[in-house]
């Protein structure tokens, strides 16, 4: 299987990991709770609860899956990131606390078949199951495994949409979209799942491709050769069969004589995490189907990623658009990254971490040309590059909104935190665990495919 062959591949070549061990340090420092196992971000959990103060946050229930106050779903790409640290070459003096720490996950987490929700983003919870599938191939264990089956199948039964097609993004259904992430996180999932031959094993394998075809229907691969992010069911924002409420209505409320779905991308974008799930999910589906076609959609989207997501001055990996931090408070009432939509501080996460593995797979599978593996493994080292070159390090600058430390004596050098965007813009910044975790995810990406170049 490609998995165990990027692990073989792992386990003969050296590597690099001084950048990763500072940044990993940094987060463990700075960011970590290791009462509950929760990472710190002020400006989505800051000040919640009971806490001291607007950097911390408090768990409303000392025990039991349900500290929704402080867990977040890019918290569940953190742990994917340590797991992929730890299985570098040799390991990593990180692999007990990242144990521990999927212990505590476990034990607090709300984003689990254990503790069924009123309402949820549907792409929070598969987060989650990825994190236990990439914890059972690390460590195997048949819980985390089925921690993944229970909390995937509770997702698919809130979130299907049938017979329009796809899944919901929020259940119960208020929003007027399904977006990219959501499918193809379930698409790489249900693959995933099969794979592991679970119970229900065939029917994740339909699930799997059913939702790859929605998705390739829908037109959420756009003209540019980027995923676009989300589709609506009319330009005012209405679902109509995007909900599949078609039904209901009638042709006359979709202003057409024609019955049918009406979902189409309007007024969207192309995040970077959008981008590197899909890599995920063709590497998952060309495994199940032996069909690479998959791999070679992905890199046509790589391809796409390195002409049109890069930055013209130093080559990193950048968003589609920018952000202007304007205020000065940072808690769970005020986000810095809220103006561009509170999310993308870690969006390069999962993008870094899908990347490695696609292109073992690919290149193994001979998709990629030299050209392409040349132009793929360059864009993770000038993004690695510009991230250690954006670094800070003790005393924080004042500049920075979301500094827990301004009044705090920490030795001068230190471990450095990291900016969104890895550019240390002028005016106003925020360096979170969000952003701490998107340089940690490019500098192992970094290695995982100096490892990979050099079997």
């Amino acid at each position: 299987a490609i998995a165990l062959l990027f692990l073989a591949i792992h386990a003969r070549a050296e590597v690099s990991l001084r950048r990763a061990d500072a940044a990993y340090a940094g987060l463990r420092q700075y960011f970590y709770n290791g009462s509950f196992g929760f990472l710190k971000a002020c400006g989505q959990t800051g000040g919640a609860g009971d806490a001291s103060d607007q950097f911390n946050c408090a768990c409303e229930a000392e025990t039991g899956p349900h500290c929704t106050r402080c867990f977040r779903w890019w918290m569940a790409t953190a742990v994917q990131t340590l797991i992929r640290l730890d299985r570098l070459p040799g390991g990593h003096p990180s692999h007990n606390d990242t144990v521990a720490m999927l212990q505590l996950v476990k034990e607090h987490a709300p984003y689990t078949a254990r503790a069924y929700p009123a309402w949820a983003y549907m792409d929070d919870y598969l987060w989650y199951v990825h994190m236990w599938l990439d914890a059972y191939d690390w460590l195997g264990g048949a819980g985390k495994l089925e921690e993944a089956r229970q909390t995937f199948e509770m997702v698919v039964s809130m979130a299907s949409d049938e017979p329009c097609g796809g899944l919901v993004w929020l259940w119960p259904d208020t929003d007027p979209r399904k977006n990219s992430i959501t499918v193809l996180e379930a698409i790489k999932a249900a693959a995933r799942l099969a794979l592991a031959d679970v119970r229900g094993a065939a029917s994740f394998r339909a699930t799997a491709l059913r939702l790859w075809g929605w998705f390739e229907n829908v037109g959420l691969l756009g003209d540019d050769g980027l995923v676009l992010d989300h589709v609506t069911g009319s330009a005012h924002g209405q679902m109509y069969c995007c909900n599949a409420t078609c039904a209901n209505l009638g042709p006359q409320a979709q202003g057409s004589t024609v019955h049918g779905a009406v979902c189409k991308p309007r007024g969207t974008t192309t995040w970077t995490y959008n981008q590197g799930m899909l890599l995920g999910a063709a590497v998952e589906l060309a495994e199940l189907t032996g069909n690479a076609t998959y791999l070679r959609v992905g890199a046509s989207v790589l391809d796409a990623v390195v002409s049109k997501l890069t930055r013209v001055s130093d080559g990193c990996l950048t968003e589609p658009i920018g952000l202007q931090i304007s205020s000065t408070e940072c808690d769970a009432n005020h986000d810095p990254s809220a103006s561009a939509g509170g999310d993308l501080f870690n969006f390069k996460t999962v993008f870094m971490n899908e990347l490695p593995h696609f292109i073992a797979a690919a290149a193994d599978a001979g998709v990629l040309s030299s050209g392409q593996l040349d132009a793929a493994r360059s864009l993770v080292v000038h993004t690695a590059n510009a991230a250690w070159a954006s670094r800070s390090q003790p005393p924080f600058p004042t500049a920075d909104v979301c500094n827990e430390f301004a009044h705090t004596q920490l030795p001068s050098g230190g471990f450095p935190k990291f900016p969104w965007d890895f550019d240390r813009v002028r005016g106003l910044t925020c360096m979170d665990a969000r952003t701490q975790v998107a340089a940690l995810s490019t500098f192992v990406a970094a290695a995982s495919l100096q490892a990979l170049a050099s079997s």
